[in-house]
């Protein structure tokens, strides 16, 4: 992609401000998001494929291609956040470190904060009582609308560990 940097008369950048919502410090990416939180900007707006993250975006907008093989990292380490001035070209070993000293690494969302549960922390109680009294696996799981093998990890500990 060609280097461009955004103007009031350049549409795609206009198109791309339109998904921002502009704090003193980050600026809020309130378009597309993925469930990581990192936004997504579609390239071709009538299309469903060309997407990009879009901090990668802001970053190409405001400091031309990316090099070779680099990440676009966050200073801020707020997935949403598209401020030119909180990213920086990193290798894959950069982000790792610091993803590690900020802290995010295992911090991936548990219970029902995840996206894919249907379960919530008062239900983890009541099926480990079910079963400690007997009921099988297979009809307290169909009850909750969940497999057998997650009421079983349930009931040994392996999921649900923070309740």
């Amino acid at each position: 992609m060609p280097y461009t940097k955004v103007t009031r008369n350049n549409i795609f950048g206009d198109r791309f401000r339109k998904n921002i919502q502009w704090t003193p410090t980050c600026w809020i990416w309130t378009g597309n998001r993925l469930v990581t939180g990192y936004g997504q900007f579609r390239l071709t707006p009538h299309l469903k494929t060309h997407k990009v993250l879009a901090h990668r975006m802001s970053w190409e907008i405001h400091n031309g291609p990316i090099p070779v093989g680099m990440f676009i990292c966050h200073k801020c380490n707020n997935p949403p956040c598209v401020n030119p001035d909180h990213l920086y070209a990193g290798t894959q070993k950069d982000n790792m470190q610091d993803r590690i000293v900020s802290g995010r690494y295992g911090s991936q969302p548990k219970g029902s904060n995840h996206h894919a549960t249907s379960l919530t922390e008062a239900d983890i109680p009541v099926i480990r009582k079910r079963r400690a009294n007997g009921e099988r696996a297979m009809d307290i799981a169909a009850d909750f609308h969940v497999a057998p093998s997650v009421v079983s990890g349930i009931c040994r500990g392996v999921r649900w560990k923070h309740v």
